[in-house]
C-alpha cells in the first residue's frame, strides 16, 4: 500500500490506509512530506518510507500517542515520530502487547516520555534509533515490559535515560549513548532489571 502525503491521493491519512490493511503483514509506504495524526495499531504491518532517503514526520498535536500499538508484530523503518501535545505528558510510543520493532527512527515528546512499554507480553526492539527532547523519560519499562535497545542514542530527556520498573521488566541491549539526561542514565526498581553492554553514560 502507498500513501502520499500530497492531496488527491487515494488515501487522505494513515489511519485510512490502515483500515484497508490486511488482518496481518502488509507493508505501508509513505510518501515524503508531514502527517498529522495518531495511530492505533492492532495488527502486523511495516511502516517505512517508499522512497530510500526521504523524510517522513508523524506528528501527534493530540493528548493520543503517534503511535499506541497492540499488534503482534509491528514493523516501523527509517521514520521521524514527534509527540508535541503541550497540555500533558503523552508518551509518543506505547506499546501494551505484542512486539513493536524500531530501526532507524526519531523520537521526540513533549512532555512524555519517548518509548513506554507496560505488561509481561510487551517488547520493543530499537535499532540505529534517536530518542531525544522528551518531557519524562527516554524508555520506560514497567510490569515485565523488554527493551532492547542497540546502537542508539538517549539524550536530552528530562527525566532518566532509560527506566525499568516492577518484576521481570528489562532494558537490555549496547552500543548506546546516554547523555545530557535531567535524571540518572539509568533507573531500576521494584525488581526491574537493566544490562547495557559498550554503552557511554554521561
Amino acid at each position: 500500500m502507498h500513501l502520499s502525503s500530497r492531496p488527491g491521493q487515494a488515501y487522505a491519512t494513515i489511519a485510512d490506509a490502515l483500515k484497508d490493511a490486511a488482518a496481518t503483514g502488509d507493508t505501508l509506504l509513505l510518501g515524503e512530506g508531514d502527517y498529522d495524526e495518531a495511530l492505533v495499531l492492532t495488527t502486523s504491518i511495516v511502516i517505512r518510507p517508499a522512497e530510500e532517503g526521504e523524510k517522513v514526520v508523524i506528528r501527534s498535536q493530540s493528548d493520543q500517542p503517534v503511535l499506541a500499538c497492540s499488534g503482534v508484530n509491528i514493523f516501523v523503518e527509517n521514520l521521524q515520530l514527534q509527540q508535541s501535545f503541550a497540555g500533558g505528558a503523552v508518551d509518543c510510543v506505547v506499546v501494551t502487547q505484542g512486539a513493536l520493532h524500531l530501526n532507524n527512527v526519531s523520537i521526540t515528546s513533549k512532555m512524555g516520555s519517548g518509548i513506554f512499554a507496560s505488561g509481561a507480553t510487551s517488547s520493543v526492539s530499537a535499532l540505529s534509533c534517536s530518542v531525544s527532547n522528551v518531557g519524562k523519560y527516554g524508555c520506560f519499562v514497567i510490569d515485565g515490559a523488554t527493551i532492547d535497545v542497540n546502537d542508539s542514542m538517549i539524550e536530552g530527556c528530562k527525566g532518566a535515560g532509560v527506566v525499568a520498573r516492577g518484576t521481570g521488566s528489562q532494558i537490555t541491549g549496547g552500543k548506546c549513548t546516554v547523555k545530557n539526561n535531567g535524571g540518572n542514565s539509568a533507573e531500576v526498581y521494584d525488581g526491574g532489571h537493566a544490562s547495557l553492554t559498550d554503552c557511554h553514560f554521561f
